[in-house]
C-alpha cells in the first residue's frame, strides 16, 4: 500500500522551509518500540541489563530457546544481547536445553546474536514478543522455516491475512476517502476497520497516518507502535515513525527507523524521500543528494516534491548547475497547490537568483 503522496512530501518541503538547519528538539519518549530491521550501531546503549536493583523500576526478561536447523537444542553456544543503537549489553551461554535468560531495563527493541558453528546469526526482538522465545537457525543459503521466530525472516507479514474481509474492505474504503482528502470518512472507516480487526497493523499505520495529518503525535506514535509490533518489517510503517519522530525534533530515532526501513527489501520511495529529508536537516548534503536521486529512480518514482529536495542538497553543497536543474525540474512538474505554494516560490527565486549569478 502507497500511502498518499502528498502527505508523505509536503511535511519535507515546509520543515525545511522554516528550518534551513534545524537542531533537534526534545527527545519524545518512547510509547512502544518496533522491532525488525537492521541498522549501522553509533549511539549509546538503550539499557543496561543485571539483576533487579533497589529502585522502582521494573526489569524486563527476555528469555527462550534455541534450536539448529534440524530441531536439535543449540547447547554451550554464546548468545549476546545487543540494544538497537549497538551496544553489548550482556552475554551468556545456552544451557543443556539451548535456553538462555537476561534481565533488562528497558523492553527493546533488541537484536540477538548467536554464535553457532556454522556462523553469525541474528534475532530481531521487539518490546511485544521477548518471553518464551522459540528461535530456529536456518541453513545458510536455505529461506527461513516456518514455526516460532527465524534470524533474518521474510518481509512478507501473516498479519495482513489474518484480517477479514469485512476489515479490508473497509480499510480500502477509508484509503480512498484519504486520497480525496475526506479525512472524517477516512477516520470512520479505519475505526470501523481496527473493530473488525483488532490487531492487524496495516489498519493501526493508516490511522497513524490520519493521526499525523491531524498533527496528533502522540496517537500517531501510538497507532504506528502497534503497526510495527504487529509486522516488524513493515518498511512504510517504519517510515512513518521515522517522519514521526523527525517532525517531532527527535532526528536521532528518525535515523534509528528510516535506516531500518532502509534494510528491508525492496526499499520504497517514500523511505529514500524521509532520508534525504532528514540528511539535509542533519547537515549531510551528499547523502541526502544520493537519497533523493534513489527516490526519483524508484519503482514507482517519488512525486515531484523530491526534485525540491535534490535542489536543497545540490544548492548547499556549491553545485549551483544541478541545483538549478534540479529547482526547474520541480517548478515544472509540480502542481500549484496552496501545501506546495511556499517551496515553489523559493524555487523560483533560487532559480532567478543563481542565473543572475551566472551572468
Amino acid at each position: 500500500m502507497y500511502l498518499r503522496a502528498v502527505a508523505l512530501v509536503v511535511a519535507w518541503v515546509g520543515l525545511l522551509l522554516f528550518t534551513a538547519s534545524a537542531t533537534p528538539a526534545q527527545s519524545v519518549p518512547v510509547i512502544g518500540s518496533p522491532p525488525g530491521g537492521s541498522l549501522s550501531r553509533n549511539s549509546s546503549p538503550q539499557a543496561t541489563p543485571g539483576a533487579p536493583q533497589n529502585t522502582a523500576t521494573h526489569m524486563v526478561e527476555i528469555n527462550g530457546s534455541i534450536e539448529d536447523s534440524s530441531g536439535q537444542p543449540l547447547s554451550a553456544t554464546v548468545v549476546e544481547l545487543h540494544a538497537w543503537s549497538g551496544g553489548l549489553l550482556s552475554s551468556q551461554i545456552t544451557n543443556a536445553l539451548g535456553q538462555f535468560s537476561f534481565h533488562v531495563l528497558s523492553p527493546g527493541p533488541y537484536q540477538l546474536d548467536v554464535a553457532a558453528s556454522d556462523g553469525q546469526h541474528q534475532f530481531d526482538l521487539d518490546s511485544g514478543n521477548l518471553g518464551n522465545l522459540d528461535l530456529r537457525l536456518h541453513r545458510p543459503g536455505a529461506p527461513p522455516t516456518g514455526g516460532g521466530v527465524t534470524a533474518n525472516s521474510s518481509t512478507v507479514s501473516l498479519n495482513d491475512l489474518q484480517a477479514s474481509g469485512k476489515a479490508k474492505s473497509k480499510l480500502a474504503a477509508a484509503q480512498k476517502a484519504l486520497d480525496k482528502l475526506d479525512l472524517g470518512k477516512a477516520w470512520k472507516l479505519v475505526n470501523e476497520a481496527i473493530t473488525a480487526a483488532p490487531n492487524w497493523g496495516r489498519a493501526y499505520l493508516l490511522r497513524g497516518v490520519l493521526d499525523m495529518e491531524s498533527r496528533n503525535y502522540a496517537s500517531a506514535r501510538s497507532d504506528l507502535d502497534v503497526a510495527v509490533a504487529r509486522n516488524p518489517k513493515d518498511s512504510i510503517a517504519l517510515t512513518e515513525l521515522g517522519k514521526l519522530y523527525s517532525t517531532t525534533g527527535n532526528l536521532q530515532l528518525s535515523g534509528l527507523y528510516l535506516h531500518r526501513a532502509l534494510n528491508i527489501a525492496p526499499v520504497l520511495w517514500p523511505t529514500y524521500l524521509e532520508l534525504s529529508g532528514l540528511d539535509l536537516k542533519q547537515g549531510n548534503f551528499t547523502e541526502a543528494q544520493a537519497m533523493a536521486n534513489n527516490a526519483m529512480y524508484s519503482t514507482p518514482p517519488a512525486p515531484p516534491a523530491v526534485h525540491f529536495l535534490a535542489a536543497e542538497a545540490a544548492d548547499r553543497l556549491g553545485d549551483f548547475k544541478t541545483a538549478e536543474a534540479e529547482y526547474r525540474s520541480f517548478v515544472a512538474l509540480e502542481p500549484p497547490t496552496p501545501p506546495m505554494a511556499k517551496a515553489l516560490a523559493l524555487a523560483r527565486h533560487r532559480i532567478a537568483e543563481i542565473a543572475a549569478a551566472n551572468h
